[in-house]
């Protein structure tokens, strides 16, 4: 009797092995290296941080002759556009000085009037200008003067009022066709140095805080 049983004890014992290995399969999909209880690791995707945006050049803000440039620090006003063959102006009761005038060239000069609102000097180096004949002949850089008609040509004092030329010198050809110019004037809210960029193409941006834009044909 024992015979016949011990064949079918047998055939159940394989029975519940093989549904063992069979349920093992059906984990949910945990991988085989984690450990038993542990969670599997979760992989976060990280957004890309995006690169910062540079600062837009401030927009020129057009003014006229006969207006002016107000802030806090000084009023730079606007009296006439002229095309000179030269221009002397006394420094003191005893001497004068004349704008230089490169030989076969002119003067385009904005005359104009200043006053220093502030306790500091003005010097002419807190300013960035640019000068573009008939939308097609630029001058920059110090190829376009600032003269205070005083002894001391290149600053104004606190407190001072003074007259200035703002002025470039054209080829005598180019001032025969002369309709228009468009001087650009550029400045720093604390009066500093305007910052030059140098680009990898070789060109040069002049970084400033204010920028204001006059054009005018001749007006005297």
């Amino acid at each position: 009797m024992m015979r016949k049983v011990w064949p079918f004890v047998l055939a159940g014992v394989l029975c519940l092995g093989l549904c063992a290995c069979g349920g093992g399969g059906e984990s949910g999909g945990a991988d085989e290296n984690t450990p038993a209880g542990a969670s599997p690791e979760v992989v976060e995707e990280t957004t890309p941080t995006p690169s910062p945006t540079p600062e837009a050049e401030p927009e020129a803000q057009e003014v006229q002759v006969g207006g002016s440039i107000d802030n806090d620090n000084f009023v730079m006003s606007f009296t006439s556009v002229e095309l000179l063959d030269e221009f002397s102006y006394d420094t003191s009761e005893y001497s004068s000085t004349s704008l230089y005038v490169e030989e076969g060239y002119k003067l385009l000069v904005v005359k104009g009037h200043m006053e220093n609102k502030g306790t500091t000097t003005i010097s002419d180096t807190a300013f960035a200008f640019t000068a573009t004949v008939n939308d097609t002949y630029v001058v920059d850089g110090y190829d376009v003067r600032l003269n205070f008609i005083r002894d001391k040509n290149f600053e104004i004092d606190p407190y001072t009022d003074l007259d200035y030329v703002l002025y470039i010198n054209i080829p005598e050809k180019l001032a025969g066709m002369f309709e228009t110019v468009t001087f650009t004037i550029g400045f720093n809210n604390d009066l500093s140095a305007p910052t030059t960029v140098w680009n990898s193409d070789g060109t040069s941006t002049v970084e400033v805080d204010n920028l204001y834009s006059l054009t005018s044909g001749l007006t005297a």
